[in-house]
Order: C-alpha cells, then sequence, then structure tokens
C-alpha cells in the first residue's frame, strides 16, 4: 500500500458506483478515517472504491491511500464486479448482467471449476471438486458472499441469460417483477414478447402469468389467449377482490396488535368507508348463504 495524489487517479470504469450514500460516508472518514484503501492498477486506473474516491475527493483530501494490483486484464475486472456485488445494492435486471458477466470471466480464468446452471454440482461432486482444485464454483463463491443462496443465484442468472431484451426491459420501468420474468423466460424470445404484451395489457400478476406460459407451452400460445380472454370477467373480479381482503386483512391485524386504541380524525374517515364496505360484504356474503340453502 502507498499513498498518491489524488489527481493522479483515473477514473474510467463502468462498474464503478460513485454517488451512492457519499454523505453517510463522508462523515465516517472525518469520525474515524479511511479504513479500505482505494484500489488501483499500474496505470493508477481505479478499480474497487467509487464511494471512496468520491468522499475523499469532496472533503479535499489531496494525498490518500491506495493498493496497487498488478493482474490480468480480466482479474482486475473481476475485482471491481466483486465490490459492486458485495457492497452495493443493484438493480435486480442490473444486478442479474453483472452476476452474469462475472460468471463468464470466473470461469475463463477458473475453467477447472465451471458448473452448468441447470445441472449444478451434488455435495459429494462439490467437496471432490473443492478438494482437488482449492477453489469453489462461481455460484458457491458469489452466494456466501452476498449472503444468498446458491439456488437464487442461479436463477438471477438465468433469468439474465433467458429473459429477451423486452423483457429486461418491462422489468427495469416495473411493467413486470423478477417472478413473472422467470416464468416467461421459459419461452423462446419471440414467443416472450408476444406473452409479455398480454400480461401487461391484462395487468397479470405473477400466478396469472405462470397459468399464461404453462398454457402456452402445453397447448400453444394461441389457445392459451383464448382461454384467457374466454374467462369469466367475474372470476378476475373475484380474484383480485381476494388479494384486497388478504392484503386489508394483514393490516387491520397489524394495527390491531400495535395501537389498537388509536382515535383521530383519519380513524373516522376510515371507520366511514368501512360502513360501506361491510354493506357490500353483507350483501355478498348473504348471497352466498342463500345459494347454500
Amino acid at each position: 500500500m502507498k499513498t498518491i495524489s489524488i489527481e493522479d487517479i483515473v477514473v474510467e470504469n463502468k462498474y464503478l458506483r460513485l454517488n451512492d450514500d457519499v454523505e453517510t460516508l463522508m462523515n465516517s472518514i472525518e469520525n474515524i478515517g479511511l479504513i479500505h484503501p482505494l484500489v488501483i492498477n499500474k496505470d493508477n486506473k481505479l478499480l474497487a472504491g467509487g464511494r471512496r474516491y468520491t468522499a475523499l475527493s469532496e472533503l479535499g483530501i489531496q494525498q490518500v491511500p491506495v493498493m496497487v494490483v498488478d493482474r490480468s486484464p480480466l482479474e482486475q475486472e473481476l475485482i471491481s464486479i466483486e465490490e459492486n456485488i458485495v457492497r452495493q445494492k443493484l438493480s435486480g435486471v442490473e444486478f442479474e448482467a453483472v452476476l452474469r458477466r462475472a460468471k463468464d470471466i470466473y470461469e475463463e480464468l477458473y475453467p477447472e471449476v465451471a458448473e452448468d446452471l441447470n445441472n449444478p454440482l451434488e455435495v459429494d461432486q462439490l467437496e471432490a471438486l473443492m478438494q482437488e482444485t482449492g477453489k469453489k464454483p462461481f455460484v458457491m463463491e458469489v452466494a456466501e458472499k452476498i449472503g444468498s443462496s446458491p439456488a437464487s443465484v442461479r436463477t438471477a442468472i438465468r433469468r439474465d441469460i433467458d429473459s429477451s431484451s423486452r423483457v429486461k426491459k418491462a422489468r427495469e420501468v416495473g411493467e413486470i417483477n423478477g417472478s413473472q420474468a422467470t416464468h416467461i423466460s421459459k419461452l423462446d424470445k419471440t414467443t416472450q414478447n408476444d406473452i409479455l404484451s398480454v400480461v401487461v395489457e391484462q395487468d397479470l400478476d405473477s400466478p396469472g402469468t405462470r397459468i399464461l406460459v404453462k398454457e402456452t407451452i402445453e397447448e400453444g400460445f394461441a389457445t392459451a389467449l383464448s382461454n384467457l380472454r374466454n374467462l369469466n370477467p367475474s372470476e378476475k373480479y373475484f380474484k383480485d377482490f381476494g388479494k384486497t381482503f388478504r392484503k386489508l386483512g394483514k393490516e387491520l391485524q397489524q394495527f390491531l396488535d400495535t395501537d389498537p386504541k388509536f382515535d383521530g380524525q383519519q380513524k373516522v374517515k376510515a371507520m366511514k368507508e368501512a360502513a360501506l364496505l361491510r354493506s357490500a360484504l353483507n350483501e355478498l356474503l348473504g348471497s352466498e348463504v342463500d345459494q347454500e340453502e
């Protein structure tokens, strides 16, 4: 480790996160100093420590501690990615793309521990591999670093590999979630885009998306779409009602467990709405009783 001028550091790294929660880090550096040095290569290019670099710059600190690594370009990229994965919270789609790239690099550097995502190693195979090579497969390595399960890491990487660009974009803008993307990615990419249009148009939830994908695989897209369009509208209404009632029930129970004696203006307004809901529910439940009799 050595000290260099911060002005000599070259910041040209797409993986660096320079502005995430820098103020908190600045306060920490002012109070207890810099715990971890910046990581640079022989050409002074910053590999890891983007937030630390920004915090030091904002504080006006000119001489900064650095650790210089002399590694291959792929190893340098892996260092930057691993810092990003461990220290920063990435968005779902971005996280999966970075994970996939990291796996590709890791297995190019260490081909002896390459692993098929669709056929993970059994426990005895994994133990034998680690004894032989002294290294873990990428999925095991990164799962421990980020505090996740190997299965979740595999799913994330497969989702990036299998999802069409339109499906990824839909996730980025919040039109679908990760669970829906996992279901959709089971199809070929052309069909994925067809399914995506229906899911967004019909505002399907994850179970609805799963059913649509399952029927597409079993019966073809045209039949699955016809089944969806012929669904009785009342079925969707009651499906939505069920989700609303579950959510409302959980929130009410949480309130009753924490502050059941609360009495304020908002409660008065809420009770008026509740009275209208109770009237509608009594009518609904009454019709159900009549049918049973």
